[in-house]
């Protein structure tokens, strides 16, 4: 906020939300509130949009607003001491896949990962069956390549689930080109949280 009065220039505080982002797991959200709070009760304790606008001075149906915009910004969470990100958008429309920062990360390590296991299989033979189809143990050496890699994400819980499909009937011979499908079950963000309540007679 100094900075802006002195130069008239907005500041963000990226770089307090790219800190956490290296610190989280690239599945996790960096506004999960238990485990980002970006106030040390000087730095960001107050929160205001860059050009000095106190977010306490407006309406939650103005900061409901800028937030439907997908914008990233630290708010305050009742009942609840500290500073935290909105959330962790990007900026694409809500129902892509790669709407929010945690599901970019996972799938850019998991085609890393997945790169690392084939390389060595480059230019590597591939045996057919009879009938022309690639056997089992052909498929299975790619297969494993990529689940020995990839898998360690499940163990570290970033995934929730990997499935590696090589459809055998496929022409390499002709082509010289194998392909091969992976999909990942990513993990749940709670971004919201519903409670019903009432009483029992």
């Amino acid at each position: 906020y100094e900075m802006f009065k002195a130069t008239g220039k907005t500041v963000s505080n990226i770089g307090a939300f790219l800190g956490a982002l290296s610190l989280s797991r690239v599945s996790a959200s960096f506004a999960e509130v238990g485990k980002f709070n970006f106030s040390n009760t000087i730095e960001n304790e107050v929160t205001m949009f860059g050009n000095g606008q106190l977010l306490s001075a407006l309406s939650d149906n103005k900061i409901d607003a800028v937030d439907d915009y997908r914008y990233v910004f630290t708010i305050k969470r009742t009942g609840y001491e500290g500073t935290f990100a909105n959330n962790n958008y990007t900026a694409i429309a809500s129902t892509s896949d790669y709407a929010y920062i945690n599901d970019n990360r996972v799938i850019d390590k998991a085609i890393r990962l997945a790169r690392t296991g084939l390389i060595p299989l480059l230019s590597s033979e591939i045996i057919f069956n009879e009938d022309g189809t690639m056997t089992d143990i052909t498929i299975a050496i790619f297969e494993d390549a990529i689940k020995d890699q990839v898998g360690q994400m499940l163990t570290a819980q970033e995934i929730s689930g990997l499935t590696v499909v090589i459809d055998p009937s496929q022409d390499v011979a002709s082509t010289s080109n194998l392909e091969v499908s992976m999909t990942l079950k990513q993990n749940g963000i709670a971004r919201s949280i519903s409670v019903t309540i009432g009483f029992k007679i």
